[in-house]
């Protein structure tokens, strides 16, 4: 198993390391770096090998997907490796399959097998043996002809409360002409309509029914691994820009803004500078990379460990009908 870095950024769980290589599965799931749906492939297809030496410098979030029977040893190696490393892991379940755990885990509980078996009328039935020990985030994609409309969220998601998930992600997906037909098959032919020509749930409306409902949103950046006080520091900023600029971007912000925020998001990862020191000085303007609107969330995180501008965004994208 080798790895491929990204940028960890919000709309992908905050992923820094993700394989090259997946490996099948016996149940679909969503993978959460393209947002596409993986389908079940024959045994006996390419696998993803054996996990690597973990190196404790890469102490970031790194993903475990699912994996079939056959290679759920090999996964659990890699969990367990990277535990030991004190390597900070997202480990994706798709409902129904057999949980594990390790410690620093973020278990990621992935709906769409259970949406794909009509779990689409209300109330959303979750299994409590779905319920993996230790953190968990709840994926909801947002498939056509799976989700109820916005008014009877309510009674719909119920099963969700009792998962007690620390966030739930409603996820629009890529959906190509194969991956439509295959869902109109799982739900029945009565959903063609609305698998292929009906628009997707709305990603905001879905967000705000969600609210409404009790349930948590926005996944925190997971922390840990043996990374230095600044290093930890500057990702917790990093967070917060990443977040603010994916959030400006999806209410309609100026690309330019939004694009400046993820930027310095970006920086903060790499940079050897401490922001904290650099603003204890009264110098974070002369940091050229940060734009007005970064410096200033900067500034409110440093200030206070909250920043303003950030929770306006996240109350903005929780009310669509207010104007943007």
């Amino acid at each position: 198993m080798t790895w491929r870095e990204l940028a960890p950024e919000p709309s992908r769980f905050w992923i820094r390391w993700a394989p090259r290589r997946r490996a099948g599965t016996e149940l679909p799931f969503v993978d959460l770096i393209d947002r596409r749906i993986v389908w079940p492939e024959p045994e006996g297809a390419a696998t993803s090998g054996g996990p690597e030496p973990v190196s404790p410098s890469r102490a970031d979030l790194t993903y475990l997907p699912p994996a079939r029977a056959a290679e759920r040893e090999q996964r659990q190696s890699a969990l367990l490796a990277l535990a030991a490393a004190g390597v900070p892991t997202l480990l994706q379940h798709p409902a129904g399959a057999v949980a594990t755990s390790a410690p620093a885990t973020v278990t990621v509980l992935d709906l769409l097998p259970r949406l794909l078996a009509g779990a689409g009328a209300a109330p959303l039935a979750i299994d409590p043996s779905d319920r993996p020990a230790g953190r968990l985030w709840v994926l909801l994609p947002l498939l056509p002809g799976a989700i109820p409309e916005p008014s009877g969220f309510a009674s719909w998601s119920v099963g969700l409360t009792g998962l007690a998930a620390e966030a739930v992600v409603p996820m629009p997906l890529d959906l190509s002409a194969t991956d439509r037909r295959r869902i109109t098959e799982a739900l029945g032919e009565e959903s063609f309509e609305a698998v292929f020509h009906s628009p997707a749930p709305d990603e905001r409306q879905v967000a705000r029914a969600l609210d409404l409902a009790g349930l948590p949103l926005f996944p925190l950046r997971p922390e840990g691994g043996s990374v230095s006080p600044r290093l930890a520091r500057n990702r917790r900023l990093a967070a917060a820009l990443a977040e603010a600029g994916e959030l400006t971007l999806g209410l309609g912000g100026t690309e330019p803004e939004g694009q400046a925020l993820l930027a310095a998001a970006r920086h903060l990862e790499t940079t050897p500078l401490d922001l904290s020191g650099v603003a204890a000085e009264g110098n974070l303007d002369v940091v050229t990379w940060l734009s007005p609107g970064a410096r200033a969330i900067v500034a409110e995180c440093l200030g206070g460990g909250r920043s303003a501008t950030l929770e306006a965004l996240r109350r903005r994208w929780l009310n669509p009908e207010v104007g943007d």
